[in-house]
């Protein structure tokens, strides 16, 4: 039986009056009209017991309370959603809304690998020690021995690799001639060791490199060539025709399960170039004048394998090897201009946000590669960019530059559309429907329409100033909604600026800028949504795998 309400049950006549279409008198105007359900809902209310009243408050504010609810939940699901796309997200930070402040920072070590669960590993001495990225707490550390190097270590040069974590740390540890490797798990205990056999030696050509899933990257390549010498300027051309290609011989790479010595995958390079007059280095020495000058030879090349979260090479005079870290091929041995190491002069090898890799094509500029290693899947012509920042999957899928023309390409190759610019185009990140680039012959940063390549906004780099300045944008991060470039800049022939953070709105292109207090060279990547700048040794030496970086900075929201 149906539940009735306390007291009597009265009916209502709620047809509107006829005569009453005038409203009130003296031309007042009539107040709205109520709703029809009101005076029955007040005739009830008059009725009803205090019980009945009470009850029927919390059920109406309970109902009110439940939609509110109903929409705070789903605003905080929403922004988690948004936030947890951009910790996945290569170059992706949660917010770069407002100033950004220093979080913490170190002045151990370069990150040497990303832990799955946003830790950042670092070798302090002798140790290796992970920290949190949000706050900096230290999670562990394990003592190693002298001399430690661990991996595997992301490139400043790939956004993508950043967020390429693992779950295991590899180490090579010892004094020269008794180097030992050991694998750690996440939480810092240790998975095993083993003493290295051969040894690396540079001697016996042999070098060695700590590689993803519990890896060891292994090179043997010995070379008969001349050591480094100094020469008086007027012999330096004579000595370097007389140096003979056929001294570098083959170079094999191979990487191996760092526990058991089990080969994995092995690749090998044989072709080099005919001449080493683009293979060597030639470094001036204008001191003790009038004396004719000298010049000290050393030949171009890494002798070391580079070991990432993606890929696996080896580059030596503008030649090389290298592959997947689960050892698929990629096309590159021998090609010419090929780079693995970080922060390159040749074309890199490096995965494209959403699959794939981005490999040298010899002259034919760069292509891009499934992860199967077949390719390339687009237009060999163009030289496909890899940018440092995307969120999600952009359409076009694929941005590639032919001369000083930007290209808007399909998954399949086919071109959407196409921007001439003033020079040659890198592009810094792709989010909110816009490519945003900059070129080697502007300060400019120009945002493109993903739709049809145009121009949407167009902003200068650089602070007034006399003419000669020059800037140079070294990376880019982005919340989606803005991107914030690092940049580099001085005048021609003149002192370098401790650089800066540059934050653009993506939609309307005003600029906030940001003085940073470095000696060295501004970089920046994220790692799970927080934003990392890395202090950059600018004078370092050349021809190294990795670059010296002499701080790590987290920023946040102030």
């Amino acid at each position: 039986m149906a539940a009735r309400p306390d007291g009597p049950v009265v009916a209502f006549d709620v047809s509107a009056d006829g005569d009453d279409a005038g409203g009130p008198p003296g031309g007042e105007p009539r107040p709205p009209d109520r709703p029809e359900w009101w005076p029955r809902a007040a005739a009830w209310w008059r009725a009803a017991s205090r019980r009945r009243r009470r009850a029927a408050v919390v059920a109406v504010g309970g109902a009110l309370l439940a939609v509110a609810g109903a929409s705070v939940v789903g605003l905080q699901v929403a922004e988690q959603v948004r936030a947890d796309r951009l910790r996945a997200a290569p170059g992706g930070v949660v917010s770069l809304h407002g100033d950004l402040g220093e979080a913490w920072s170190t002045e151990a070590s370069a990150v040497v690998a990303v832990l799955a669960d946003g830790g950042l590993a670092f070798v302090d001495g002798e140790e290796v020690v992970v920290r949190d990225v949000a706050d900096g707490t230290e999670r562990w550390r394990a003592d190693l021995g002298p001399e430690p190097e661990c991996g595997p270590r992301p490139r400043l040069s790939s956004g993508v690799e950043w967020t390429m974590t693992t779950d295991l740390v590899t180490c090579l540890h010892g004094t020269a001639g008794a180097r030992t490797v050991t694998v750690l798990d996440a939480t810092g205990a240790q998975v095993g060791e083993r003493a290295l056999d051969p040894q690396p030696s540079p001697e016996a050509g042999v070098f060695v490199a700590p590689a993803a899933a519990g890896g060891l990257a292994v090179v043997e390549h010995e070379i008969d060539l001349p050591e480094p010498r100094t020469v008086e300027n007027s012999s330096a051309p004579r000595v370097v025709a007389g140096i003979d290609p056929e001294g570098l011989g083959p170079a094999t790479l191979r990487v191996e399960d760092a526990l058991t010595g089990a080969v994995r995958a092995e690749s090998t390079a044989e072709r080099w170039p005919q001449s080493l007059q683009d293979c060597v280095v030639l470094t001036a020495d204008a001191a003790g004048r009038p004396r004719p000058a000298t010049t000290r030879i050393e030949l171009k090349g890494v002798r070391e394998p580079i070991a990432t979260p993606s890929v696996v090479g080896y580059q030596m005079c503008q030649g090389g090897t290298g592959m997947a870290t689960d050892g698929t091929p990629l096309g590159v041995t021998d090609v010419a201009g090929v780079a693995f190491a970080d922060l390159p002069s040749g074309e890199l090898v490096e995965p494209f946000p959403g699959g794939g890799f981005v490999v040298s094509r010899r002259l034919a500029g760069a292509g891009l590669v499934a992860d199967d290693g077949a390719g390339p899947a687009l237009d060999p012509d163009s030289r496909v960019q890899a940018p440092a920042a995307q969120v999600g999957t952009a359409d076009p899928a694929v941005i590639a530059t032919r001369g000083s023309t930007v290209v808007g390409l399909a998954s399949d190759g086919e071109t959407r559309w196409e921007t001439e610019l003033e020079g040659r185009a890198r592009v810094l990140a792709r989010a909110a429907g816009v490519t945003v680039v900059s070129t080697d012959v502007s300060t400019d940063l120009v945002a493109l329409d993903d739709g049809d390549g145009a121009e949407r906004w167009r902003i200068d780099m650089v602070h007034p100033a006399p003419d000669g300045r020059w800037v140079w944008p070294t990376s880019a991060v982005t919340d989606g909604e803005r991107v914030t470039v690092a940049l580099m800049e001085g005048i021609d022939a003149g002192p370098t600026w401790p650089g800066s953070l540059l934050m653009v709105d993506l939609t309307s292109g005003d600029a906030q800028r940001t003085g940073l207090d470095l000696d060295g060279l501004p970089w920046v990547t994220a790692v799970d949504g927080h934003l990392l700048l890395h202090e950059v040794r600018q004078d370092g030496p050349f021809f190294r795998a990795w670059p010296e970086i002499t701080s790590v900075r987290v920023l946040e929201q102030r």
